[in-house]
């Protein structure tokens, strides 16, 4: 049997005969070499490993599996926001205009300019309203074999949208067995920034625990991988599960308030907004359109001075850390039938939901001119002297103002998104000859999301609001010249849900997917009704708690009341989850109009 030399021998003998070529060709030293030390083949493993850079013009930074488990990270943003090419994008981390998703830009170009792709093939865009970055919560990240990072010359092979650069998750399509992962985190601070702790011991802001645990993370997953007869087949098989919670910035020293500039310029201190609670009032001159200083008022309802201590503290209640919910699974496989066709394809699903919340809502300072009655019944005397009075404004007339009111008894903004989505690849790949290969695919991915913004101020409902005279304001009657039938019930229901009617299912549904029904008429009359005024049908309706409620999306509107002096006949609208329950409520608040009209003929 031939003898081989080892690597190592064979190694030492190439740099023996590089460095003294005149000894080891001596005739002499080959006749005495044994020919069973010849050496057949050597053969150095490391050069079978396959290295993007040896296939690309441009460098590719690449992560394998080791160093993402190195990282010790849960969620595949961080990992990538700690490369020097990326710069922070739609993350966990931000709340204000977040849409939820998780992005990844290159050099800061924007997401939408960085293109990501899942075993070479495209994401779709991650949210609907986002443009066209795709949502990274999609890929499972324990099944990453490796990323691949080009920022580079990208634009010229996959067009603009990888003007920034291409990102490329390479997923383990080759793992065999069962493999069950658990991650739990949390963030541990101590607080104790003296400098922070002092500033809002100066406004008498409230402190932090000294140490906090906050932020608690779970994070599941599942792999199951199962390879075919003779090697020719594979199925890859995932599930994941995550749950994180919130991280407040009041939870921390050093963002528990809001800094601004101290009054020297010479460092900080505790401030805020000036739309606050009480309301901050810039006051209109009535003759020379200037605004008086800001003015606020006392417990006792006498005006004063707006002062840096009533700025509101916005920074408590915005999360450092959007609370999430996810749910992913999906299967990659693929079976070769042979060398130059190998059948594979991709599923991957996710169900998201996540809640991103910022400072309480308000009636913004500057964002309207309001007019407000000076016979307002809720205002002070010291109130109206300064509004009205000091201007020469009577009881009927009205003062101009701009005002900041933050609407501190409803909590934060708060977004409620959740988005669905489905991803299916399936094609053909292989090999023409040594030199040309094919690879043929169809792709198709889906996005839904659901969106809903609670605690939000209106400025028009605001507006109406302050125009108080104590009693109910009218301000359009319908008169209904059409001789067939009315859309506008139909009109009402959709402004007020914002929903749209669905022909493939006939069922009217809101946002949030919720179905909605109407009963209406035109004509519910009597005679009775003539005793009604308009002011008499909204209190009948709001007292008896039949008003269509925006919280529950149910309720009564009634229109067409301009005849029910005259005519005692009204339109009404009634708005429910069911037919049933449309029809119920319909046919009570027609009770309740006989029962109210009834009393009224008596005199009760």
């Amino acid at each position: 049997m031939a003898k081989h030399l080892s690597v190592r021998q064979a190694v030492r003998l190439a740099l023996l005969a590089s460095a003294t070529p005149a000894v080891l060709t001596s005739p002499v030293f080959a006749q005495e070499q044994d020919a069973s030390d010849s050496m057949d083949e050597v053969v150095v493993t490391g050069s079978r490993i396959v290295a993007p850079n040896l296939q690309s013009i441009s460098p590719i930074t690449a992560i394998g599996a080791e160093e993402l488990n190195i990282a010790g990270k849960t969620r595949i943003e961080d990992v990538l926001n700690q490369l020097p090419q990326a710069f922070a994008a739609q993350g966990s981390n931000i709340s204000n205009a977040s849409d939820g998703t998780a992005s990844v830009d290159l050099r800061g170009l924007g997401s939408q300019r960085t293109l990501v792709l899942v075993n070479g093939k495209r994401m779709m865009p991650g949210d609907p309203d986002g443009g066209s970055a795709a949502d990274l919560n999609q890929i499972p990240l324990s099944l990453v074999k490796r990323v691949d990072v080009l920022t580079g010359g990208a634009s010229s092979v996959y067009g603009a949208d990888a003007v920034a650069g291409v990102v490329n998750f390479v997923m383990d399509n080759e793992f065999e067995g069962v493999r069950f992962d658990y991650n739990y985190s949390f963030y541990s601070h101590s607080n104790d920034q003296e400098t922070a702790q002092a500033l809002n011991e100066a406004r008498n802001f409230p402190l932090p625990d000294s140490s906090v645990n906050v932020g608690y993370s779970h994070d599941y997953s599942i792999a199951v991988g199962i390879g075919g007869a003779e090697g020719r087949g594979h199925a890859t098989f995932y599930a994941t599960y995550r749950e994180v919670d919130p991280v407040l910035q009041a939870q921390y020293d050093f963002s528990s308030c809001t800094l601004n500039l101290a009054a020297a310029a010479t460092n900080f201190a505790c401030g805020g907004s000036g739309t606050s609670n009480p309301a901050q009032f810039l006051i209109v001159n009535p003759t020379t359109g200037a605004l008086t200083g800001g003015r606020t008022f006392n417990p006792d309802g006498t005006m004063r001075a707006f002062t840096a201590a009533d700025q509101y503290n916005f920074g408590p209640v915005n999360y450092f850390q959007r609370p999430d919910e996810r749910y992913t699974a999906g299967v990659f496989g693929n079976f070769k039938l042979s060398d130059a066709a190998d059948v594979y394809g991709e599923f991957m699903f996710m169900d998201d939901r996540s809640v991103a919340q910022i400072a309480a809502s308000g009636a913004f300072l500057g964002a309207a001119t309001f007019s407000l009655n000076c016979d307002n019944p809720y205002w002070s005397a010291s109130m109206k002297q300064e509004m009205c009075g000091a201007y020469g404004l009577g009881d009927d007339e009205f003062a101009q103002a701009l005002i900041g009111r933050r609407n501190t008894e409803g909590g934060g903004r708060q977004d409620d998104i959740g988005h669905e989505s489905y991803r299916l690849v399936t094609g053909v790949r292989g090999d023409i000859n040594d030199v040309l290969s094919y690879d043929a695919y169809y792709l198709n991915g889906e996005v839904k999301r659901n969106s809903t913004y609670f605690n939000d101020f209106s400025t028009r409902r605001t507006a109406l609001a302050l125009n108080d005279r104590d009693e109910w304001e009218v301000y359009a009657i319908e008169i209904n010249l059409r001789k067939g039938g009315t859309t506008h019930p139909f009109l009402t229901l959709q402004y007020l849900t914002d929903g749209k009617y669905d022909a493939g299912t006939g069922v009217f549904v809101t946002p949030l997917g919720e179905p909605k029904c109407l009963v209406a008429s035109d004509h519910v009359h009597s005679p009775a009704y003539r005793a009604f005024t308009h002011h008499d049908l909204f209190d009948i309706v709001a007292r008896r708690g039949l008003h269509f409620d925006q919280s529950r999306q149910k309720g009564v509107v009634l229109h067409m009341i301009n005849g029910v002096g005259e005519q005692g006949a009204i339109g009404l609208t009634a708005v429910a989850n069911s037919r049933e329950e449309a029809d119920a409520l319909y046919e009570r608040t027609v009770a309740v109009l006989d029962e109210e009209a009834a009393l009224a003929r008596t005199g009760a």
